[in-house]
C-alpha cells in the first residue's frame, strides 16, 4: 500500500508541475496569440487633365488633306496611366472633346504598399501597343491607322488632396508625341497594274542572323474599296522603336534591305527597298513596283533594278558560313576578287522551306564574273556559269530572281 500511495503522489505532483508550466508559459508569450497585420487596402485617386496636340503628333481620327494628316481627338478616347516604376493604375477617358482639345478625366488604382505624391512623375500612352506583332492586326485603311497611332507625354503631380485623393497636374494643358509613322503603300506590277494583296509582310535582311520578319498583314477586299486599287495604309512604330526591338542600331536599320511580300491569289510579289527610317509623327508614301516571285524561290530572294548578285541554297548538312569564289574566262579567282581561296563571304537571308540555309552574294566589281563557285571551304559546288539573278543549289542553276 505504501507503494501504491507514493504512486499517486508522484502522478499528482507531476500533473500540479505541467500545469504551473502551461501557466507560466502563457504568462511568458511562449504562445503566440498575435493577429496578422491587415493588409493596406488600394489608394483609389481621381485625375482630370486638358489633353493637346504637338506640332508631330497624330491622335485619334486621320484623314488626308492633300498629303499631310489631319488629327483629332474623339470623345471616348482613352489614355492609359502608368507610374515611373512601370505599374499600369488605370485608364483615362475623353468626355468633352473638340478637335485637337480634350478632356480627359477617371479614377487611378494604385497598389497596396505604393501612393501617388508631388513631384511623382506619370506617363500617359494613347494606344499602347506592347510588341511589333502589335501592330499585325491593321487591315489597311486610315481607320484602322488610327488604333494603332501610339502617343506618350509624361506629366508631374503638383498635388494631392489626402482627403478627396484628386490628383493636381503641374501642366495646364498636355501636348502628346506620337511614336508612330503612316506609310500609304501603292501597289504595282511590272506593267503598272495595280495589285489588291491579301496579306502584305514586311521583313529585313540583318547580316549573319538572316531574315528578320518585322510586320505581317492581313488585308480583306473590302480595303481597296475604300482606299482605291493597290492602295494601303498603315500606322508603324518608328525606326528607333524597331531597332531596339531587334537589337540592333537604327544606323544600321537604316541600311538594311527591307522586303515587302505580298500575296495577290496564287503569286507571290516581293519588292525591296534599302533601309527602315520612318520617324515618329511623319506622313510617308511610297510605290513598290513589285516582281512576281520565280517558282521554288523563297520570296524574301529579291533584287532592284540595276542590282547584280546571286543567290545559293546551301544543303543544311554543310552549315557554316558561305563563300563565293567568282573569274573570268582565262582568269583566276584572286585575280577577280582580290582574295585567296575560298573566296568572299556571302550574305545569309533565311531559310527555305526545306531547311536549307539561303545566301546572297553581290558583284563588287566593274564587270560581272563569267564562272562562280560556292563553298564552305572545304565542300563546293561544280564550276557553275554566273547568271545574274541566278538563285543556285548545290547541282547549279535553279531558277533566276529578276527586278
Amino acid at each position: 500500500m505504501k507503494k501504491y500511495f507514493s504512486n499517486i503522489f508522484a502522478l499528482a505532483a507531476l500533473l500540479i508541475a505541467s500545469a504551473t508550466l502551461a501557466a507560466c508559459s502563457n504568462d511568458d508569450g511562449i504562445v503566440d496569440n498575435a493577429q496578422p497585420a491587415q493588409q493596406q487596402a488600394p489608394q483609389v485617386y481621381t485625375l482630370t487633365l486638358q489633353a493637346g496636340k504637338a506640332d508631330n503628333a497624330q491622335t485619334r481620327a486621320l484623314a488626308l488633306d492633300g498629303e499631310k494628316l489631319v488629327a483629332s481627338w474623339a470623345n471616348g478616347d482613352q489614355l492609359t496611366v502608368t507610374m515611373a516604376d512601370g505599374t499600369e493604375v488605370g485608364t483615362l477617358t475623353a468626355s468633352t472633346a473638340s478637335g485637337q482639345t480634350a478632356t480627359f478625366s477617371g479614377t487611378l488604382t494604385v497598389p497596396s504598399g505604393k501612393t501617388i505624391e508631388a513631384n511623382n512623375k506619370l506617363t500617359l500612352t494613347y494606344h499602347p501597343v506592347a510588341s511589333l506583332a502589335g501592330y499585325d492586326s491593321q487591315t489597311g485603311t486610315l481607320a484602322s491607322a488610327s488604333d494603332y497611332d501610339v502617343a506618350t507625354t509624361t506629366v508631374t503631380v503638383a498635388s494631392v488632396n489626402e482627403t478627396t485623393k484628386e490628383i493636381t497636374i503641374s501642366e495646364s494643358e498636355i501636348s502628346f508625341a506620337t511614336q508612330t509613322a503612316v506609310l500609304k503603300i501603292t501597289m504595282k506590277d511590272g506593267s503598272d497594274n495595280a495589285l489588291n494583296a491579301t496579306s502584305l509582310k514586311v521583313s529585313a535582311t540583318v547580316p549573319e542572323v538572316g531574315t528578320q520578319q518585322f510586320f505581317t498583314f492581313t488585308v480583306p477586299s473590302e480595303t481597296y474599296t475604300t482606299n482605291g486599287d493597290g492602295v494601303l495604309y498603315f500606322a508603324l512604330p518608328s525606326a528607333a522603336t524597331v531597332a531596339e526591338a531587334k537589337s540592333i542600331s537604327t544606323a544600321a536599320l537604316a541600311a538594311l534591305p527591307v522586303t515587302f511580300t505580298a500575296t495577290v491569289g496564287s503569286d507571290t510579289y516581293t519588292a525591296t527597298k534599302t533601309g527602315y527610317s520612318f520617324a515618329a509623327g511623319k506622313y510617308y508614301a511610297t510605290t513598290l513596283k513589285m516582281s512576281k516571285a520565280a517558282a521554288g524561290v523563297p520570296a524574301f530572294c529579291t533584287m532592284t533594278e540595276g542590282e547584280r548578285c546571286a543567290f545559293f541554297e546551301a544543303p543544311a548538312a554543310w552549315g557554316g558560313q558561305i563563300y563565293v569564289w567568282a573569274w573570268m574566262n582565262g582568269g583566276d579567282g584572286e585575280a577577280y576578287l582580290g582574295t585567296s581561296w575560298p573566296g568572299v563571304t556571302a550574305t545569309k537571308l533565311g531559310t527555305a522551306g526545306n531547311g536549307n540555309s539561303v545566301w546572297k552574294w553581290n558583284v563588287s566589281g566593274s564587270v560581272n564574273p563569267d564562272n562562280i563557285i560556292f563553298n564552305i571551304g572545304t565542300k563546293q559546288t561544280a564550276d557553275l556559269k554566273f547568271t545574274n539573278g541566278g538563285y543556285y543549289g548545290k547541282e547549279g542553276l535553279k531558277a533566276t530572281v529578276t527586278p
